[in-house]
């Protein structure tokens, strides 16, 4: 049987010894959706989407529309997205015919989420249409319990540049959550979650952030990736004042265990050095409840530096 791992993937399972157990994960990788999963996708209003803009940098995006604007196909081998792209997303002129998307539909209030990844099969207009080549239930580890809830927002004009503002470096400081997009020349795109506790991200000023990595599905999808194309894609939202916040630039992975051992419960640690920055303010058009922190959470880092 083929493996359905690139050789970037290969290398990275083959260092952190975890070959035989991504073999053994990656038996639940389909090309199409599992039945039980269409009521699951038909109830979701947010879905993650990484892809390639077409100047190059990868970007990750949040779509989101009412329960029912994910509709998967009658025979389940395509998703087709309905009104999902919000206003300004920096996306919306890049997911051209053929491109590749990683997507990942997540119910933060029941910690249960669902990779999809494939390349756009529509030529424009509505739906939004992937043609799907990977499909798989990720575990629940690290996602911190919300719900959202629709919120009226009043959407103004992005705002962009090359580096982190104040105000923006202190958004990432504070999350517990984001999301990472990758991709391969071959194999795709991909969208991960990240989760930890306010202070997992550390950020050193407007050009550099680090983050560590823990353990998870011994797959290595993102870090494989990266291993073959450092470029990556990060999304993080404030959920009160639902601003947007895309970072685009480059990753690094680091394998020092002294420097790991500098955050708690870290295999690894990530490094990202930002290329470009694009702020949607009152953008997501929901709002999250309390928030339930994850029992996997290791302690937090020490306080993030911001200057």
């Amino acid at each position: 049987m083929a493996t359905w791992f690139h050789d970037g993937e290969l290398e990275v399972q083959q260092r952190a010894g975890t070959r035989q157990l991504a073999d053994r994960v990656a038996e639940s990788i389909d090309d199409r959706i599992p039945p039980a999963a269409t009521p699951f996708l038909r109830s979701q209003r947010m879905l993650l989407l990484g892809a390639e803009h077409a100047e190059g940098h990868v970007v990750a995006t949040i779509l989101a529309g009412d329960p029912g604007f994910l509709d998967p196909s009658d025979d389940e081998s395509r998703l087709r997205i309905h009104n999902g792209l919000l206003p300004n997303d920096p996306l919306a002129e890049s997911l051209t015919p053929g491109r590749p998307v990683g997507m990942q539909a997540i119910e933060h209030r029941l910690r249960r989420r669902m990779r999809l990844n494939g390349h756009v099969a529509s030529s424009g207009g509505e739906p939004l249409e992937i043609a799907l080549a990977e499909v798989y239930g990720n575990c629940p580890k690290y996602i911190q319990a919300r719900a959202f809830l629709p919120a009226d927002r009043s959407p103004v004009a992005a705002r962009s540049g090359a580096g982190l503002t104040a105000l923006q470096q202190a958004l990432i400081a504070e999350s517990d959550t984001f999301y990472t997009a990758s991709i391969h020349s071959e194999r795709g795109a991909d969208i991960s979650h990240r989760g930890g506790m306010p202070g997992f991200v550390r950020v050193d000023g407007a050009a550099r952030l680090s983050w560590p990595d823990y353990s998870g599905n011994n797959m290595f999808q993102t870090l494989g990736n990266l291993h073959v194309d450092n470029r990556a894609g990060l999304v993080f939202i404030a959920p009160d004042s639902g601003d947007i916040l895309h970072v685009s630039g480059r990753s690094r992975v680091d394998w020092d265990a002294d420097r790991a051992a500098q955050f708690p419960g870290a295999q690894r640690v990530i490094d990202f050095d930002v290329d470009v920055v694009i702020e949607r303010p009152a953008t997501f058009p929901m709002r999250a409840t309390s928030v339930d922190y994850s029992q996997h959470n290791p302690p937090a880092a020490p306080p993030s530096r911001t200057r």
